[in-house]
């Protein structure tokens, strides 16, 4: 499921992979629960279709990508410029490894300009911690009330990103925003 959640944000076409030994994989179709958020995050796709035409041109102009790293529009942030591989030592544990890992790095993308997103890489897990840049951020799902406000520098938070909900932002003052929001209402999710 969060492979699906990833796949709605993560490029221009969304689709499922059913691996090299697909009997062996979970597939979309493998329950009805899976089926169900397969086409949910479809939706949620599609409800980002005119934005994904702009950042197609936009590619095709300037040969930005339509996934980004943040420090392209962010490229005085101090955390952007350090987010690099680093080389630690084992910590003991591939817990504390990961945690270490996890306390160094940005784990989010950009898709355009206009939205920040954090997908949680790990099962079991409900929340993520998110650096965000300079600036406001409105989550997708929650219009009047999940804002960050990160106006006199970036700042990380752990923020809710459960199954169904990951942790997607708008900045203030996304043109693409209320045309997402408004196909998301029309199609019943949110």
């Amino acid at each position: 499921m969060r492979w699906q959640e990833l796949g709605a944000f993560a490029g221009v076409v969304y689709r499922s992979h059913e691996g090299i030994h697909r009997n062996a994989n979970t597939q979309p179709w493998s329950t009805d629960a899976t089926l169900a958020h397969f086409a949910r995050f479809a939706r949620v796709f599609r409800a980002f279709r005119p934005y994904r035409r702009q950042l197609m041109a936009e590619a095709a102009e300037r040969g930005w990508p339509v996934v980004r790293h943040p420090v392209l529009h962010y490229p005085d942030d101090p955390v952007l410029l350090a987010d690099r591989d680093v080389d630690l030592p084992l910590l003991g544990s591939a817990a504390a490894h990961a945690a270490a890992l996890r306390d160094t790095h940005v784990r989010e993308f950009m898709l355009g300009a206009d939205w920040l997103v954090a997908p949680v890489l790990a099962p079991g897990v409900a929340t993520v911690r998110v650096y965000f840049p300079r600036g406001v951020w409105a989550s997708l799902w929650d219009e009047t009330g999940d804002v960050v406000d990160a106006r006199e520098g970036g700042v990380w938070r752990e923020v809710a990103a459960p199954i169904g909900r990951p942790a997607v932002f708008s900045r203030a003052g996304a043109g693409s925003a209320v045309g997402v929001r408004g196909a998301l209402r029309e199609a019943g999710l949110l």
